[in-house]
């Protein structure tokens, strides 16, 4: 049986991906393995098949490149559009990165440990395999891959904790990093005004928290404008939260028990899929909606969190949105935004492939080091920085580069899985082999250490900062450069600052963890 399954390493891959997915979903108190369920099986696989991760090597560079490739391009806007405020954070992770990379010639003497292995324990900490690979080749032996085996699991492990912690107890919201205009509670409100106001003067609207959806006046009922003024005795119906909707309602009137649906009448909402790929990346303000079909939009749903859109919003195939308008201009609206659930399902082959195609020709780019010593980016990094580039772009004539929410999801997590599975079949012989030794020991009291270091320096960092615990999580997993982490991390906030900082920090600190290591030989 084991001579067959070493024969077929594509299906020990997908068996491992399904045992690792099952795995994934089982509480261990609060934490659940998630994706990485795949790396906990692959190893306990891998040592039982020695010969099957070496095979599937491609797969893993593939997996994690496709990966890597997604997340900057749902970054990639907001990544160069708050470049400058993010670059402390930037800053502060690479200083990390080199105060632990310091650590470790003493603590390879403490616990009198070579110093390929120790580097190798460093890499592995941070889940650097490209560092690893440079230290394996200035080195000329496998010490330092053995460390990284050794370590790699404590690193993944000891962050996913880190940020167990940090979210039993996270810091208050800071002005710095303030959190998107977004809440899942949104609900429809109405009002009776008792004193004149303009809708623009309204506490709330302005800065996007709250919506006046339509204006009931002399008995007729219209979709609301920033221009319009509501007077004593109007009917309002408003969006927002509950507590945005009272702090607005008292500057004008008081909210009544009357049903909105009546009050909005003849009105209606409909939810509509955004499938046209015409609108992707274009602004509502630049839609003309009102002016083609009287109509508005009241909200935005969007990685299943709902948000009160503006004119500077851009639309997102796969987003959903909420539309105002009268019953004989709903079809029109409808077909405008495409609304069709086959468009959700249909990828743009040609700007996956080519877009993946340059993230690896980028991470063939060869580096020089001093000391003779070069590096590559290699595939995850070329990719990424083609995604963030890409994602910044948007589109390229008909050319929408970024598929749309629900294919970009799976194909993240399929890649994700593939990573995870060979990563655990390829380490598994040496884990199992050295775990229980001396060396073993030491490497993961070494890794411990490090993991550890490395999350407190970067949390208090980060709130040093002002940054948001959200923005936090994504740092951790980004200075570490592991999927399972960030995956982990969504588990726990599903706040877009989360992959923000994931995608701030993974190709800025990969190139900083590779160019170290030649420095500490």
């Amino acid at each position: 049986m084991l001579a067959l399954l070493n024969d077929q390493p594509l299906l020990v891959l997908m068996a491992t991906v399904a045992l690792g997915a099952a795995v994934g979903t089982i509480p261990l108190g609060k934490i659940r393995l998630g994706a990485s369920g795949a790396l906990f099986v692959g190893l306990l696989v891998g040592a039982v098949l020695p010969d099957v991760g070496d095979r599937l090597a491609l797969f893993q560079s593939f997996g994690l490149a496709l990966f890597a490739y997604l997340i900057g391009l749902g970054a990639g806007k907001v990544f160069f559009r708050d470049l400058r405020r993010n670059l402390p954070l930037m800053l502060a992770a690479v200083v990390v990165v080199i105060l632990t990379a310091f650590t470790v010639h003493p603590l390879a003497a403490l616990l009198n440990m070579d110093l390929p292995t120790a580097i190798g324990v460093w890499t592995g900490s941070l889940t650097a395999t490209p560092a690893m690979a440079l230290a394996n080749q200035l080195t000329g032996g496998q010490a330092p891959a053995v460390g990284y085996g050794l370590s790699y699991l404590v690193g993944v492990v000891g962050t996913i904790i880190a940020i167990t912690l940090l979210a039993a107890r996270p810091w208050s919201s800071s002005p710095r990093d303030p959190a998107p205009v977004t809440d899942g509670k949104l609900r429809f409100t109405a009002a009776a005004a008792t004193s004149a106001l303009a809708v623009r003067e309204i506490p709330g609207v302005s800065e996007g928290l709250v919506r006046v959806v339509a204006l009931r006046h002399g008995g007729v009922a219209r979709i609301a404008g920033s221009a319009d003024r509501i007077e004593p005795g109007d009917e309002v119906v408003l969006d927002g939260t509950e507590k945005n909707v009272d702090a607005a309602v008292q500057a004008f009137g008081r909210r009544t028990d009357a049903d909105p649906a009546r009050v909005m009448n003849p009105l209606q909402t409909s939810m509509v899929i955004v499938t046209a790929r015409a609108l992707a990346d274009r602004r509502l303000g630049t839609l003309s909606l009102r002016e083609r079909f009287g109509t508005d939009v009241a909200r935005l749903r969007r990685h299943d969190v709902e948000s009160l859109p503006t004119p500077q919003t851009e639309l997102k195939v796969g987003d959903r949105v909420l539309i105002v308008t009268t019953a004989p201009r709903m079809e029109a609206v409808r077909d405008f935004f495409g609304n069709s659930t086959r468009g959700l399902s249909d990828l743009d082959w040609i700007s996956l492939g080519t877009g993946m195609a340059l993230g690896y020709l980028l991470g063939m780019v060869t580096i020089p080091l001093p000391g003779g010593a070069s590096f590559a980016l290699g595939p995850a990094a070329g990719c990424i920085l083609v995604g963030l580039a890409l994602g910044a772009i948007g589109r390229t004539g008909p050319t929408v580069w970024e598929p749309s929410t629900e294919i970009a999801l799976t194909l993240r997590q399929f890649g994700l899985m593939l990573f995870l599975g060979v990563v655990g079949l390829a380490a598994g012989p040496a884990f199992i082999e050295t775990v229980f030794t001396r060396v073993g020991g030491l490497a993961i009291l070494m890794s411990a250490v490090l993991t550890a270091l490395t999350a407190a320096l970067l949390i208090a960092a980060a709130r040093l900062l002002g940054q948001s615990v959200d923005r936090t999580f994504g740092a951790l997993a980004g200075i570490t450069g592991q999927p399972a982490i960030l995956d982990y991390a969504l588990s726990r906030s599903t706040d877009a600052r989360v992959t923000e900082g994931y995608a701030q920090l993974f190709a800025l600190i990969m190139v900083v963890k590779i160019a170290t290591v030649p420095f500490m030989l």
